[in-house]
């Protein structure tokens, strides 16, 4: 790995993802409006782009490898038994290694831009989660974990590289994200039809490809929030007939997602919906057009309604109006929180002596395999209380500084699209910042930070948000 201060700096190995320092990458530029706009660097060439030659036919099939091995870890996930045993961690570690190496061997040299409080704040999370996972009572769980975090970091950063050397990648990583739940959402209505009688089928610890319900329910409801980018689109850019296919098809896509929402009956995931689109609407939209974006949500979410109630089931953990229900009902705040009183109440006590210490937690992952875990419940549904456990509080400091770092970023770009007209590209990078909002607030109620799937895709979007985001001091 290279360390460099300038873009035309020569790699010396292989390995040459090079950070360099603030403006090498963007400029800001201010024009005599006041009005701030990205500059790109000037795109740099391939060897042999210029002419066709063998060597440009390779480049062009070693960047379709890429995209290719990018939809691994976005969609084969779900075709894995989805529990958390360490050896479902090394398949999904295994698949986010892949599109690594290949960015590696296909497309460097590759630039990620960091400040240098960016970077000791991420070594010493690193390194200190590697000295509580070695510390822990269950190591080879703690490990194996460990990896997974390590290897997300990696997976994060060579796609924010490869997404700033290839800005149109950021529409494909978009869109694999989406078009996945479709095809998961597809297949999980012909398996409704296969059925003998799915009505009092066990759909809560049964789904297919999914260890819960509640983990269907988090997908729908980020794919709910990304793909409301296409109302945000039409709101803005109803003049932009060329748009008018895409934007539709991703209303359409939106009052599917909508529908299984609904259907998987979480109440944090339709929280953390509700979040993004708060989002969307004060940052996305423009003053004068707010109304439309909330008559368009409110018809798609209208439509989805419709389309769960075709999918009716005898559980009461299902459906909007059973949702309601279980709120409305719900006689103490343990009931409305599902019992969630008592299991933070556990889990703080595994941070003490003799189980754990402040110091260094009870150890990466080592919470599924306490043997008095309430109903053998994996992860303690809530990302703070996670983050002591695996890393003690010097560990859990160090992430919530790398998450503050994050969040302040995205409102300091979300200020900046809102003050200039809306450009295509600020739809995905609005809709991953949404997502960011809505997973924090479902974070502390459930484990959109511990499963593999939701942090997978919490990374794609960190990645489209930092493509067109220089790291920098000013962002902290």
């Amino acid at each position: 790995m290279v360390f460099c201060n300038e873009i035309n700096s020569e790699p010396t190995i292989l390995l040459n993802i090079q950070f360099v320092n603030k403006d090498s990458i963007l400029k800001m530029d201010r024009f005599s409006n006041d009005q701030e706009v990205l500059q790109e660097r000037p795109k740099q060439t391939w060897d042999g782009e210029k002419k066709i030659s063998l060597k440009s036919i390779t480049k062009l099939w070693e960047t379709k490898l890429f995209l290719l091995s990018l939809c691994l870890p976005l969609s084969l996930q779900v075709f894995f038994y989805p529990g958390v045993s360490s050896g479902y961690r090394i398949v999904v570690i295994s698949l986010q290694l892949i599109p690594v190496l290949t960015g590696i061997i296909c497309l460097s040299p590759l630039h990620l831009e960091m400040s240098t409080k960016v970077k000791v704040f991420l070594l010493l999370w690193l390194g200190w989660g590697w000295v509580c996972a070695i510390n822990s009572a269950y190591p080879m769980a703690s490990c194996v974990r460990q990896i997974e975090w390590t290897v997300l970091i990696l997976f994060t950063g060579m796609m924010t590289a490869v997404l700033r050397k290839k800005p149109s990648f950021v529409y494909w990583a978009y869109g694999m994200l989406v078009t996945g739940f479709v095809l998961v959402a597809i297949g999980i209505v012909v398996y409704w039809n296969l059925l003998p009688d799915p009505k009092n089928y066990d759909w809560v610890r049964m789904m297919p490809h999914f260890a819960n319900i509640r983990n269907w329910g988090h997908y729908a409801a980020a794919m709910t929030i990304m793909s409301s980018i296409g109302a945000v689109s039409l709101t803005n850019q109803w003049d932009e007939v060329r748009l008018r296919g895409l934007q539709l098809i991703l209303i359409g896509i939106q009052t599917m997602a909508f529908g299984f929402l609904f259907w998987s009956g979480g109440r944090g995931s339709v929280i953390a919906v509700l979040s993004g689109f708060l989002w969307l609407l004060f940052f996305g939209v423009k003053k004068n057009k707010k109304w439309l974006f909330v008559l368009l949500t409110s018809f798609s979410a209208s439509i989805g309604f419709v389309f769960s109630s075709f999918f009716v089931v005898q559980s009461m953990s299902l459906g909007l109006l059973n949702m309601l229900g279980r709120t409305l009902g719900a006689s103490t705040l343990d009931r409305l929180l599902s019992g969630r009183l008592g299991l933070w109440e556990m889990a703080l006590k595994l941070i003490n002596p003799p189980e754990g210490s402040l110091l260094f937690g009870y150890g990466p992952d080592a919470f599924r395999m306490y043997p008095d875990t309430l109903h053998h419940i994996v992860q303690p549904h809530n990302v703070i209380i996670q983050a002591v456990l695996d890393w003690g509080i010097p560990g859990a400091f160090f992430f919530c500084i790398l998450l503050f770092f994050i969040y302040t970023s995205c409102y300091t770009r979300a200020k900046k699209i809102k003050k200039n007209k809306f450009e295509m590209i600020h739809g995905p990078i609005l809709g991953s910042q949404a997502l960011l909002i809505g997973f924090l607030l479902l974070g502390f109620v459930d484990g959109v930070f511990y499963h593999a799937l939701p942090l997978t895709i919490l990374s794609v979007s960190v990645a489209i948000i930092f493509a067109y985001i220089p790291f920098s001091k000013q962002d902290l």
